[in-house]
This record gives structure tokens, sequence and C-alpha cells, in this order.
């Protein structure tokens, strides 16, 4: 079967195996002060290490690719893209270590520049440009040491990919797929964005990302842009690691787009669940509150449609097995997630506020408002003075859920100083 490469024109390619050409072609570009390359297969090129592209934009180009019938991933040491524009780059099947993909740090390096020299950066220096990837390919790499501070990709993969010790704080990402990819080591998040990105199934050794990271959602948040950008993109090409493709949504191959956006509702509500459960594990407490919230949303939409589904097939089992589900998760919102102080007290005011007015209309009076008081000394304990104006059964109704919303709220205070969340 014949294998293209994602995101690459091949028709294009030019294939450089000789070094030497390739940074010939280099120091003619500085020479023309236009720093540009592009439509180049350096796959096969006998030493792809300790090159620096600083600056440059790169187009259609072939670092390394994935190759089945190899065992071995390509060793891609000591690259420097710093300030560098990527479009359409393959790192697949590669080993990149202690390669650069940073915005430059004027500052930083201005602060060391004058430590040795004595003196402040030339001024060309100060106009490093943001580094950019769009539609970059890292299936299958190992990446170890490398960086990505201040870089803002669109259209990254890095599915199976193990990233050890890497920096990718302040990393700007959209539309990246990370499945099956695992953060290793001193991998770190600080102050990184994911904007519709899937992390289906990955795996976080000890940093992680945070709510904060993910401000917008996942990508499966929205079955729109799930589809378009990442399942159906046509340049995409998604192969797994034994060198076949994988189906990654059944229902919306076979046209059947309601199972499709139930399933696709269905996985964020389980990543979101893994990512509680991940926070609660590292002691990041008010992130796993969150995530547990956007689980129940999920949860929220994924048994609507699936009680959708159930009842055009007619399959009322099913149906009221969804119904139930949608009623706890609605029912865990209405209580404010368990952890949402606020929900209880209003449902707490509700309760007193609505028993008074209540009271009020049976007594047959409208300014009578100690008959609020009343109602509000009721729903902390049964009450003989508000009795004589509710039937009791209704009066013993609000004590007792007075009684279990103060011992909620109650609960949730505790917890919430307990875990600082």
């Amino acid at each position: 079967m014949e294998r293209k490469i994602s995101f690459i024109n091949e028709n294009a390619l030019i294939s450089i195996r000789d070094k030497a050409e390739l940074l010939d072609m280099m120091s003619q570009c500085e020479k023309d002060k236009k720093l540009y390359l592009s439509n180049l297969d350096l796959s096969e090129m006998d030493d792809c290490c300790s090159i620096c592209f600083d600056g440059y934009k790169l187009e259609n180009i072939v670092f390394s690719k994935f190759s089945p019938g190899i065992p071995d991933k390509r060793h891609l040491f000591s690259l420097s893209f710093v300030g560098a524009e990527l479009n359409k780059v393959s790192f697949a099947q590669a080993f990149l270590q202690q390669c650069n993909f940073d915005t430059m740090d004027v500052k930083a390096h201005n602060l060391h520049y004058k430590k040795m020299h004595g003196e402040d950066l030339p001024e060309a220096k100060e106009k490093e440009k943001r580094s950019i990837l769009n539609e970059v390919d890292f299936f299958f790499s190992d990446l170890e040491y490398c960086r990505y501070r201040g870089t803002k990709a669109e259209h990254i993969d890095f599915r199976y990919s193990h990233v050890c010790d890497c920096t990718m704080s302040e990393f700007d990402a959209t539309y990246g797929d990370f499945y099956f990819c695992y953060f290793e080591g001193c991998t770190n998040f600080i102050n990184s964005r994911f904007v519709y990105c899937s992390f289906t199934c990955s795996s976080f050794e000890n940093d992680c990302i945070r709510m904060n990271n993910i401000v917008g959602g996942i990508a499966q948040e929205n079955s729109q842009v799930y589809h378009d950008e990442l399942i159906h993109n046509p340049v995409w090409l998604k192969y797994n690691p034994c060198h076949s493709f994988s189906s990654m949504n059944h229902e919306a191959n076979e046209g059947r787009n309601d199972k499709s956006d139930a399933g696709i509702a269905g996985e964020a509500m389980h990543v979101y669940k893994q990512l509680s459960g991940l926070y609660a594990g590292k002691g990041l407490n008010r992130d796993s509150n969150r995530a547990y919230r956007k689980s129940k949303l999920c949860e929220i939409d994924y048994c609507k449609l699936q009680m959708k589904i159930a009842w055009k097939k007619r399959e009322f089992k099913d149906f009221f097995a969804y119904q139930w589900s949608f009623i706890k998760a609605w029912g865990t919102r209405l209580l404010g997630f368990g952890y949402q102080w606020k929900a209880t007290v209003v449902w707490f005011v509700i309760i007193v506020l609505g028993y008074g007015l209540y009271g009020m209309f049976r007594k047959g009076t409208n300014d009578d408002y100690n008959i609020i008081f009343h109602s509000l000394y009721n729903s902390m304990g049964p009450h003989d003075c508000f009795t004589d104006i509710v039937p009791l059964p209704w009066a013993s109704f609000e004590s007792i859920l007075g009684i279990l919303l103060i011992g909620f709220l109650g609960f949730i205070i505790a917890n919430n100083i307990r875990n600082d969340s």
C-alpha cells in the first residue's frame, strides 16, 4: 500500500542526501537575505544534526517520515528553529533530541549576551519573530529535552509520541491531536493554551495540562470542529503505529451523524472524568472539581443524544436508562456539582421563601412578613407556630429538606476548606 505523508505535497519534493548541499543552500539564502527553504526531502540526508534554521520560513519539508518497515527512529539532534515559521513539515517517527522551537526571549538573551560581551545584543536580534508551526507532524516520535516556549501551533500531530523533559510553557496550540501521547519526566505546561485539541488516552507522568490550559474546552466538545479539523481534514492522514488505519468514528463514516455526535460527547465526558481523577491524585482539587463539572455537562449532552436515538429506534429500555442517567446528572448540576456552596444556599432560600409565600397565601394576608421568619425557623427544625399556618405534612417536608441542605452545605464548606478548593 502506498504511504503518503501528512500535510506534504510529495510531488514537489527534491531529495537532499548530502548535508553540505543543504548548508550551501542555506548560505546562499543568508547572502540573499531571504531565509526561505521549500520542497525538500531531508529524510535520507546523511547527517541531520546541529543545523540552525533560526528565523527561516520552511515550507513543505520532510525531516523524517513514517516508515513502518524500519524499527528505528531517525535521530535529529540539536536542530534550532528559534523564531522560524514551519508550514507543512514532517518529523514523523523521529527521535528529536535537544531541538529548539522556542520563540526567542529577547530580554533573557540580552541579559546573558551582556554578561558575556559587556554590551547589548545587536539591534537586528531585537526583531526576532514568534516561532510558528502550521501543519507539522510529530506522529510516533520521541522528543527529549526539546523546547516549545512561546511557540504558536495549528494543526499539529503528536499522536503516539513520547514527550520527555520538554518545555511546553506558553505553548499555544489550536487543532492538536495528542492521542496516546505520553508526557513524561519534567515536561511542563506553564501558561500554555490548547484550543480544540484532543487528549484522548493521553498520559501525564508528573506535570499535566490544567483546566486553565484548556479554557475553551477540548475538541470533542464541538462535534463540527472535531469532524472537520481533526478527523476529516483532507491532508491529515491518521496512521497507527502498526502501519494501518483505525476507524476513529465508525458512525460518521457510515453517515449516522446522530450516533457520531453521541459518541463524541461520550468521549469528552470520559476525558474529563479521567482528568478529574488525575487532578485529585495530584492534589489539584480545584482543577478536579472543574473537570468533574465539565464531565457532568458532557454527560447531560451525551444522555440527551442517546435518549433521542433510543426513542427513534423504539428501544424503550435504553431510553429510560439514559433518562435516569440524565436526571441524575441534572440533579448533580442543580446541587452545584457537590462543591459550589452558592447553589445550596440558593435552594435553601427558595424553599424558605416558597413556603413563606404559601403560608401568607393560606393566611390570606400579604403584609405579615413574620411568616417568612417562621418558615426560616421551620426549615431548620419543626416549628409549631408554622404548622398552625401550613398543614403538618408539607411543613415536615420543609424541615426535612432544610436540614438536608444545611448538612450538605456544611459538607461542601468543610470539604472546600480541607482541600483548598
